[in-house]
């Protein structure tokens, strides 16, 4: 539980660390391992024990930004037990389309498996989803009047959950309790998916990044995914600007990768990669660099204030 809203300031483990070993520096914290051993520790131990080791990180030389290959550790040491594996693709997060091209990367095509459909293998080639919701959570994709979605894999609506370790609310903060639940006690975690059948959830989007044009909502990061696709573009940051027709269209700001683009290739490469004209942004901004934040997450916010005038609809 937080006195203020979660977005007026960044929140990450550090954060929490720094603040629990202010706040609560010699409480205990015991646990049990599953071999019968207990282990007891208070958070100021833990937090002088993160500190220690971003020393140690910034002495070999791994700075702010940087990842750790903890699964690229992890495959080290399983790849002697699979042995007929010949090619390993570690990330740390969704990545655009264009960098999962397994097939093009490897220079031939995969051949065809026949299993059973319910069987573990067949179930399991669920690419671009984030799977299942964990138990006792209640999981829904829901529109704006609270009510599920289709389970298509096209019809977008927002994440909603419930369940026991899933928040009740704010602390002493009614108006932010009201805003972040709904009428029926559903946490909204602001994410835009699809579902399929089978209950797999895509994140989409964020609902504040959503692109409402002439009623039809467009993912910013499906642009953002498609464009990076495109051999001529390094970065790509698709915005929501106020439009005075349509209420909001999409803009562009791209780094290229070298030669500059023109809008007609990278439209057409839009097309080719299924969107509707109706999607395409209207305009598109070269740049030499997006804004970040200190996450490393393009900074959209600064975007829409800064070309919030482009299509004079503001």
């Amino acid at each position: 539980m937080f006195p203020s809203t979660m977005m007026e300031e960044e929140l990450n483990l550090w954060d929490f660390l720094e603040r629990a070993a202010a706040l609560f520096g010699r409480k205990e914290v015991v646990s049990r391992l599953h071999t019968g051993e207990v282990h007891r520790t208070t958070y100021a131990e833990v937090y002088q024990r993160a500190r220690r080791l971003k020393g140690g990180l910034k002495a070999l030389g791994v700075g702010v930004g940087d990842r750790v290959a903890t699964l690229g550790f992890l495959v080290e040491a399983i790849r002697g037990e699979l042995k007929t594996v010949q090619h390993f693709v570690v990330m740390d997060e969704k990545a655009p389309e264009g960098y999962l091209a397994y097939e093009e990367a490897l220079g031939e095509e995969a051949d065809p498996v026949w299993v059973p459909e319910r069987a573990a293998c067949g179930m399991a080639y669920t690419t671009g989803t984030t799977g299942l919701p964990i138990p006792l959570v209640r999981l829904r994709v829901a529109d704006e009047e609270g009510r599920p979605v289709p389970k298509d894999g096209k019809a977008l609506g927002e994440v909603q959950l419930k369940g026991p370790w899933i928040t009740g609310g704010y602390y002493k903060n009614e108006e932010a309790t009201r805003s972040a639940l709904t009428p029926d006690g559903f946490f909204r975690t602001g994410d835009i998916a699809v579902w399929d059948e089978e209950g797999y959830v895509e994140i989409k989007d964020r609902l504040k990044d959503l692109i409402k044009s002439g009623g039809e909502w467009i993912s910013s990061v499906d642009l953002e995914n498609a464009l990076m696709g495109h051999p001529k573009v390094k970065e790509a940051a698709v915005v929501a600007i106020p439009h005075p027709k349509w209420q909001e269209r999409p803009l562009a700001v791209v780094v290229p990768r070298g030669e500059k683009p023109t809008p007609e290739e990278l439209n057409e490469h839009l097309l080719k990669a299924g969107f509707a004209k109706w999607q395409l942004p209207d305009a598109y901004v070269f740049a030499e660099e997006i804004p970040r934040t200190s996450a490393g997450k393009f900074l959209k916010r600064a975007l829409r204030e800064q070309y919030k005038n482009y299509y004079g609809g503001a």
